[in-house]
């Protein structure tokens, strides 16, 4: 779908169509991070990257990352102090230490990026830098945006639908 010269209706197609995009996208990356190791799900995927991206944070600062209870994230913690992917370092009592990715985690995780970055390669094989740069502004400027609920939820809508099958 082009887009230009927006409307309220075409914007709330736009939407709709991203979310429908998102999904897709979603659905690749969890298949994706499947089948390079099953050891590890996508939720303890994803706790790796924040290890690696935040050294010394803590369960809470993972759980409230991700939104998620603090015993979801021991438990996913649990596991991958059990894999030998991420330790705890520091001598602080209690719970709350710093985690940190081991060799191994980090072994795991720079194979995992590079097997996700093939993926994303492939598919941007015929796009100019341009474009590649412009879609990595985009959605960087996305994942920074502060998610509030709009004040009148906008109609779900298929992307597939044209401007006139649109209700206002």
């Amino acid at each position: 779908m082009q887009h230009s010269g927006f409307t309220p209706v075409v914007r709330t197609a736009a939407a709709a169509e991203i979310v429908h995009e998102l999904v897709l996208v979603s659905r690749r990356g969890v298949a994706d991070v499947r089948s390079f190791d099953a050891r590890v799900s996508l939720a303890e995927q994803s706790i790796l990257l924040h290890i690696a991206i935040n050294p010394g944070c803590r369960s809470t600062d993972i759980a409230a990352e991700f939104a998620l209870n603090r015993s979801t994230v021991s438990r996913q913690l649990g596991d991958l102090i059990r894999l030998g992917l991420v330790v705890e370092v520091g001598d602080s009592p209690g719970r709350g230490r710093p985690l940190e990715l081991s060799d191994e985690g980090w072994k795991h995780y720079n194979a995992a990026i590079r097997s996700l970055q093939v993926g994303v390669d492939t598919r941007l094989a015929d796009w100019t830098d341009a474009d590649v740069g412009a879609f990595a502004d985009a959605l960087a400027r996305f994942n920074r945006a502060t998610a509030t609920p709009p004040q009148e939820p906008a109609q779900p809508l298929s992307p597939h639908l044209t401007d006139t099958e649109v209700k206002e």
